[in-house]
């Protein structure tokens, strides 16, 4: 049946891939004509798409899914406010770059979103109906080799995270958050923090998990996760806050109990509030010395705008399609493509500067950083997937490179194994991998490399040499004993 499903998609996927491609060589019309049909093009790609991974896993909180919603926000979010009919007056990216620009960029997305589905769904599999993650329980040994990893990874990262969270919620409650792109001495005393902070949440994850039958701890872990979150979001890390807030709520689904469609009501009511909070708090981080009297003022200024909140929010998540244009300015006019030197940067950024002599390939793969300094801007402007794509492969082999990104996504969405506690491991892990992937969908890649092996192969070797180290010595002391009695004479 699932092979059936991925078949089909795949078969009108690729036709409708044809056709638009016919439909871009044949048919002429003006700009905003042709933007508008490139917008539905995408429109369609993208809600098929979540179609049949649906009925694929059957689940439509399944992580492919969730992904796939942010990815298509974050990089054509005011292009699909545009298409619904949203005044272009509303939309930034329509004040900032010309009509043609922005048709160029929509239609290098709507190509790249259609092989990206496709590549998601070629690798996906159905759910295993043989594990359920809430009611199957992992043996005690692995239970306590992954809370013994979980806690090793909040003891690392707890100081630093909680240093680096609270100066960055100083500096932007007192000079506001741009001041956090420019104030030199958060930049220095904390850059070597910054990565360490990233083994917090997913220590606390392990953790719930661990404890997730103890209702008291559940709930201490989770108002802990909802705090951080909205300190998040005060320092206006919004989208760190938002996909944390996310992951709870697939955690909660996926591990301790199943939303019904009771339930997707007030999931529903929660997903409208955080739309409504994030043009709330994109003002509120503006300011400089905020109070709680600036925050009811904001509140009240953006739900009394004439602009539609929810579609503050999509427009404020959909600004990521402006990388890529700002990047085809560049290239290849006065930058060569770089034919995949950003993918192998990233690789090469997982081995520690002392074994290069002090050498770091970051100049080479954060592309946000080198768009910044390219083009002299005061503030990062972020990236995206697809613009790392084009960055490398231009136009045509960019969007094929959609395909293999695709599959990669989908792939470690979909991890599993034969051995049902492994299984489960890998459920969790993937879910991490998730949660830091959601914003990374705005950003360089070498972020999901680095993200994929620290946070997700790294703990999943400790759990397995912990819960297995017994077998392990014992083999070195078999292989001690077989190498002495070979040697008695």
């Amino acid at each position: 049946m699932v092979m059936k499903l991925k078949r089909r998609y795949i078969i009108y996927q690729s036709a409708f891939f044809l056709i638009s491609i016919i439909i871009s060589m044949l048919i002429s019309m003006d700009s905003t004509s042709e933007l508008m049909l490139y917008a539905w093009i995408s429109n369609i790609t993208f809600f098929c798409g979540i179609y049949y991974i649906y009925k694929i896993k059957n689940n439509l909180m399944d992580y492919s899914i969730i992904f796939l919603v942010f990815l298509f926000l974050f990089c054509n979010g005011q292009v699909f406010l545009y298409s619904l009919g949203t005044k272009i007056d509303d939309l930034l990216i329509f004040k900032i770059c010309t009509i043609n620009e922005i048709l160029d960029a929509e239609k290098y997305f709507c190509f790249s979103i259609q092989m990206f589905i496709v590549g998601e769904i070629a690798l996906i599999k159905g759910e295993n109906i043989k594990i359920n993650e809430i009611s199957y329980k992992i043996s005690t040994i692995y239970m306590e080799s992954m809370e013994l990893v979980g806690i090793i990874m909040i003891c690392i990262s707890i100081i630093p995270f909680l240093l680096v969270l609270f100066n960055n919620l100083r500096v932007s409650i007192h000079l506001g958050y741009a001041a956090l792109y420019s104030a030199n001495d958060n930049a220095s005393l904390f850059s070597g923090m910054l990565y360490i902070t990233k083994m917090f949440i997913p220590g606390i994850i392990m953790i719930m998990y661990v404890k997730r039958e103890n209702r008291i701890i559940l709930r201490l872990l989770i108002i802990i996760i909802c705090l951080i979150a909205l300190l998040f979001i005060i320092s206006g890390n919004r989208g760190e806050g938002l996909s944390l807030v996310v992951m709870l709520i697939i955690f909660y689904n996926t591990f301790i109990k199943k939303y019904y469609k009771k339930n997707m009501l007030i999931i529903a009511i929660l997903v409208v509030f955080i739309l409504l909070s994030i043009p709330v708090f994109a003002s509120f981080r503006l300011l400089q010395n905020r109070s709680f009297s600036d925050f009811t003022s904001v509140i009240t200024e953006v739900l009394c705008s004439d602009t539609n909140p929810i579609v503050s929010a999509i427009s404020e998540l959909g600004y990521t399609m402006h990388p890529w244009i700002l990047t085809q300015r560049i290239v290849p006019l006065s930058k060569n493509y770089a034919y995949g030197e950003s993918y192998i940067a990233s690789v090469l950024m997982l081995i520690p500067r002392i074994f290069l002599g002090g050498h770091s390939f970051a100049s080479k793969a954060a592309l946000d950083i080198w768009l910044q300094s390219t083009l002299n801007m005061p503030y990062g402007p972020g990236y995206s997937l697809f613009a790392e794509t084009y960055y490398n492969f231009g136009w045509y082999f960019g969007i094929l490179a959609s395909f293999v990104l695709g599959a990669f996504f989908s792939k470690m969405f979909n991890v599993t194994s034969k051995n049902r506690e492994h299984a489960i491991i890998k459920r969790l892990l993937a879910l991490i991998f998730l949660y830091n992937s959601l914003i990374l969908a705005r950003f360089p890649f070498h972020s999901t490399v680095r993200n994929l092996v620290y946070l997700g192969v790294i703990p999943y070797l400790g759990i397995l040499i912990l819960a297995n180290k017994d077998s392990y010595f014992n083999i070195k002391g078999s292989v001690k004993s077989f190498m002495k009695n070979e040697n008695e004479p």
